[in-house]
């Protein structure tokens, strides 16, 4: 038969500096398992003084989030959200409505205007978000943080 599809949220609405849904940022991995499900990838970038940073990527929703710092072994629902971010087929927008897909001057318009660094990356560090663009100045991934 056909593979039933992941089950997906009504919507998702991501909160600058603070939250996706239910899950806030400074929440345990197992919080956000419990939230989207054990459905991720755990990846661990190991610094080489037995600690690591970790991150539980759900590839299908486009999400990823960024977790502290840990011993290499760490379990990652053990772990807390340090950043999320979104990309790829992420379908949620923010609470002003900017999403994957928004033109610079919609995303300006919303928060005014931010910080551009060299790679491109235009930071609001007060709200706590940052967004990256492609060529046609389109949003095509976002990060939120505590500020």
């Amino acid at each position: 038969g056909e593979e039933e599809p992941e089950p997906t949220l009504e919507e998702f609405i991501v909160t600058p500096g603070q939250s996706l849904n239910d899950i806030s940022i400074g929440d345990s991995g197992s919080s956000v398992a419990s939230f989207l499900g054990g459905g991720y990838t755990e990846i661990s970038n190991a610094f080489g003084d037995g600690d690591a940073i970790f991150y539980m990527q759900y590839s299908n929703l486009g999400i990823q989030f960024s977790m502290e710092i840990g011993p290499e072994d760490s379990d990652v629902e053990n772990l807390d959200v340090n950043q999320i971010s979104f990309y790829g087929s992420f379908n949620g927008m923010t609470t002003e409505g900017v999403k994957l897909g928004s033109t610079l001057e919609e995303v300006e318009a919303a928060y005014g205007e931010g910080v551009e660094d060299s790679f491109g990356t235009i930071n609001y560090a007060s709200l706590g978000i940052f967004l990256d663009y492609d060529q046609e100045k389109k949003v095509d991934k976002f990060t939120i943080y505590k500020p």
